[in-house]
């Protein structure tokens, strides 16, 4: 006999030692049924074995509610929550049909049938599966139909079949005796590389597949040129000019195309250009960096990819150069910490008269023109720079005569360079007026000649400096107007002036009367604080620093991550493919250049 208890089989560490099913009615709203009533009936079980589910036993009488082999098949709850014993007499999987009905409070009968699938002892392995995937056609022109056939092996498995070009879900097929087929006419210019991918209705029952791919060529014209890049190479040396073209395609109304970068894979995207032609000197900063070329034009009324070629890497060896009269930058580390001076000497032929010093910079990858920066460096060779500027951006200093004319360039610079961690530590869930907040922060990793300036209000830049405290700890009296403002840190170079790091603790101030609980009580300083028990107000909090939106002020733009994902695999009995979407960032103006502006949206 083999038994899903009625008692809870809850383990020591939690969770369930075996399953144990029940009976909910407790989603229907009280009264929608006459006496709150639900009947329950067993139609059927097909399984090696016979059903008895009861509850009771031991002590207690026992209640027989269904039975496959006599006449005990329907039984009556009330809005409730329940459990029984299910008991199997022999292995295997049973399939259990059961018919709920109850009457409506207006007098209308409703019902709903379901099956629920048991498996009873040892559950067997997920059968392997094998997917391949046939075309009728492997070169097309835009709008042309391709028809595409699956085979999976076993025939038997159930599930369906995903179409896909590349990442992108093409459409969808139930597997029918190992077969499925989708006829397409959207494949987009290019060389598409479709796969078919089996997904099963179960994964417990068969394992997934993926067929190899076929490459489906479709070009504007027959035999034309196939939509992609031209101007690709292997590597570039720094220098060199990096001069990429677009091929087989002719833009329609409404259409255009751009350059889509990232400096790795899963990286965060930027549209670093539009146009036919992508321009760029190579750096060893851009070394590694993908490229792709888009097709934008509009669908419905609203913007979308028509065609997309896949990313292609970009290789650049060093060591980087400059160009016109030499300039050599010397005292250079091979990384810094965000705020940490960074002082650098210029080498070069003496100044003439006219010629000035000009600092310049472009975002890493997505810049292609070198612009002024904002902020002028500390001191007049050898100077003193914020290595925020070199975080995502590269940097090189230029000789410029009177009339504005680049003499001379250094090789750009671009160090490693880091973020120190700011904690702060002592907050507590909430407040009364009258208590005070009491903070101490951690420098991660710590150093000297720092300035620590502490302050609070609703933002960082519309805040009231706390002006007797300059150290690492904070003492703040509260007042009830200062609920849900924040107590900020913000710490320094001393010397430079160059922000290090910063952050900040919320202020939560209460006038509820106080309760027995001692969830509420003042952390101790110097220890992490945990979240509080429900109905104790908004979880203590350990704050960490994060870079301050900007670009040259010792910080970095915010980025995240936009990449397809592919479907993902089912676990439950039902499944269709989903959309997914991805963004392209615009790249932040941390220069006076041309600079990319636009973002990249998919639907």
């Amino acid at each position: 006999m083999w038994v899903a208890p009625e008692a809870n089989p809850s383990g020591a560490g939690g969770g369930y030692t075996q399953l144990w099913p029940g009976f909910s009615t407790e989603s229907v709203p009280a009264g929608a049924l006459v006496d709150d009533t639900t009947t329950f009936t067993l139609t059927d079980v097909r399984g090696p074995g016979e059903l008895e589910l009861f509850s009771g036993g031991g002590l207690e009488d026992v209640r027989r509610l269904w039975s496959s082999d006599e006449d005990i098949s329907s039984f009556q709850v009330g809005r409730t929550h329940m459990h029984a014993n299910w008991a199997f007499t022999a292995p295997g999987r049973y399939a259990v049909d059961v018919r709920a009905e109850a009457t409506t409070a207006a007098g209308a009968p409703v019902s709903a049938e379901s099956t629920y699938t048991f498996v009873v002892g040892p559950m067997a392995p997920a059968v392997e599966t094998s997917t391949t995937l046939a075309v009728d056609a492997t070169a097309v022109q835009p709008g042309e139909t391709v028809t595409l056939d699956a085979t999976v092996t076993p025939a038997g498995a159930v599930g369906w079949v995903e179409f896909l070009d590349g990442s992108t879900t093409l459409g969808h097929a139930e597997a029918t005796d190992g077969r499925a087929s989708l006829a397409v006419t959207s494949l987009p210019l290019g060389e598409r590389s479709v796969t078919a991918r089996f997904v099963p209705a179960v994964t417990n029952d068969f394992a997934g597949s993926t067929s190899d791919a076929r490459v489906v060529t479709v070009t504007e014209e027959p035999g034309g040129e196939t939509f992609g890049i031209a101007g690709l190479r292997d590597s570039w040396a720094a220098g060199e000019m990096i001069e990429l073209h677009a091929r087989g395609v002719t833009l329609g109304e409404g259409e255009s195309l751009r350059w889509v970068i990232r400096s790795a894979p899963d990286a965060t995207e930027y549209v670093a250009t539009t146009g036919d032609t992508f321009v760029r000197d190579a750096t060893t900063a851009l070394d590694g960096a993908e490229i792709l070329l888009e097709l934008r034009g509009t669908v419905d009324g609203r913007g979308t990819t028509l065609a997309e070629t896949p990313y292609h890497r970009l290789t650049v060896t060093g060591p980087d150069v400059g160009s016109g009269a030499p300039i050599t930058l010397t005292g250079l580390e091979d990384s810094y910490h965000v705020g940490d001076p960074m002082v650098v000497t210029a080498e070069h032929a003496p100044l003439f008269d006219g010629q000035s010093y000009r600092w310049v910079m472009r975002g890493v990858p997505y810049g292609l023109e070198w612009g002024e920066v904002y902020t002028v460096p500390i001191g007049d060779n050898p100077f003193t720079l914020d290595p925020a500027w070199v975080r995502f951006s590269e940097v090189a200093l230029q000789i410029v005569a009177a009339d504005g004319t680049v003499v001379g360039q250094s090789p750009a610079i671009h160090p490693e360079t880091a973020s120190r961690e700011l904690l702060l530590s002592g907050a507590r869930s909430v407040y009364r007026a009258g208590e005070t907040v009491e903070l101490s922060s951690e420098l991660h990793p710590d150093r000297s000649g720092l300035t620590y300036a502490w302050s609070v209000g609703t933002s960082l830049y519309a805040s009231e400096p706390v002006a007797s405290e300059t150290g690492t700890t904070v003492s703040v009296p509260v007042t009830a107007d200062m609920d849900g403002h924040k107590v900020f840190l913000v710490v320094t170079d001393t010397a430079t002036g160059f922000r290090v790091a910063q952050s900040s603790a919320i202020v939560r101030v209460t006038d509820a009367a106080p309760t027995s609980s001692s969830c509420c009580s003042t952390a101790s300083p110097g220890t992490t604080t945990r979240a509080a028990p429900s109905g104790c107000g908004p979880p203590r909090s350990r704050s960490r620093a994060t870079p301050t939106p900007g670009c040259g002020s010792g910080s970095a733009p915010t980025r995240t991550p936009g990449r397809r994902s592919p479907a993902r695999r089912p676990r439950t009995t039902t499944w269709s493919p989903s959309r997914r979407s991805t963004g392209r960032r615009s790249a932040p103006r941390c220069a006076r250049a041309r600079g990319p502006t636009w973002r990249r949206a998919r639907r």
